[in-house]
């Protein structure tokens, strides 16, 4: 009897839950996702088909299960994918949808971070239009900056955060003036601590990543600045991780040459990094394009005059 007591619970919050955002609970005749959990998620999955409600409503019902422990990390992920597998319309119709999810204030910003992974997933969003979505999602955060701040951070302690959407939130919180590059470091810091409980786990989290294929070659570049700020590696070391990272490209000349001119841009790496960076790249970036990316490297850089000469300087100091 405990058992069906216990059973019926978790129903009856989420019947609850349903009802507050006024969600049906019908059957849509669809295979229900593998949710491995004894909550029965009919009435929630229903929900977040239905083509009537907005995507906005969906992710509200989600963190909502998730934040009342009727569903775990991998279950709400799950469900928000199906919310966006659930959008109709043409492809900017569902970018749109997207966008008007991100920038409104009913979901926290981990919620939104899943949403733009899922969007990722699905081809709805290049890394372009990723990061608009991020600066997006940090827009919407209320309160002071020392709160948005906070809740930057809390993502970044997520578990329910991959270490690639992790990245591009620091970056896209310098891009909109949240964060100056001591913030960043100490993010990145976070984001490495995150990695392992000692010095020698974390290092090899570093590696994996670096070596690995799921991270693209700009937050690649920003882990490894940060393991070189950090004092996991000296300069020799981070040069043979950037290496590394440039094996692990995929694709044509063109798209490996498009990973680093993005790289260049980032404002998660250090001049130093990008100018090793580019050297490394001798086999994609030469002559003239050589020079184009020194430019763009140097153009991203942020603060004042001073600032840029500093950095400058300092890049120029670790060449030698």
């Amino acid at each position: 009897m405990r058992r069906i007591l216990y059973r019926l619970r978790p129903a009856c919050l989420l019947c609850a839950l349903v009802a507050s955002l006024a969600m049906s609970a019908c059957d849509t005749g669809q295979p229900e996702i593998d949710i491995e959990l004894e909550t029965d998620f009919r009435e929630v999955i229903a929900a977040i088909r239905d083509a009537n409600r907005s995507l906005d409503d969906k992710l509200a019902l989600i963190e909502a299960t998730w934040n009342n422990g009727l569903a775990d990390n991998q279950a709400a992920m799950k469900m928000v994918q199906e919310a966006v597998a659930s959008l109709g319309g043409t492809m900017e119709e569902k970018l749109a949808a997207i966008e008007a999810a991100v920038q409104a204030g009913t979901t926290g910003l981990e919620t939104k971070l899943a949403l733009i992974e899922a969007a990722m997933a699905a081809g709805f969003a290049d890394n372009q239009a990723r990061m608009e979505l991020l600066q997006q999602a940090i827009a919407s955060l209320g309160g002071p900056l020392e709160k948005k701040l906070e809740a930057i951070e809390s993502a970044l302690k997520a578990s329910t955060t991959s270490l690639e959407a992790k990245i591009g939130l620091i970056d896209a919180a310098i891009r909109g003036g949240f964060a100056d590059e001591a913030v960043a470091q100490e993010l990145l810091g976070e984001v490495i601590a995150s990695l392992g409980e000692t010095m020698e786990e974390q290092l090899a989290g570093i590696q994996a990543a670096v070596e690995g294929e799921t991270l693209s070659l700009s937050a690649k570049m920003a882990l490894i600045d940060a393991a070189v700020e950090s004092g996991f590696a000296d300069s020799k070391k981070a040069q043979e991780m950037i290496q590394s990272a440039l094996e692990a490209l995929e694709g044509s000349f063109d798209d490996k040459l498009a990973a680093v001119e993005t790289a260049m841009q980032s404002q998660t790496t250090s001049l130093e990094t990008k100018l090793r960076l580019i050297e490394a790249a001798a086999s994609v970036a030469t002559g003239e394009k050589k020079l184009e990316l020194i430019r763009q490297a140097v153009a991203s850089l942020s603060g004042s005059v001073d600032d840029k000469l500093a950095a400058i300087e300092s890049a120029i100091g670790s060449q030698t």
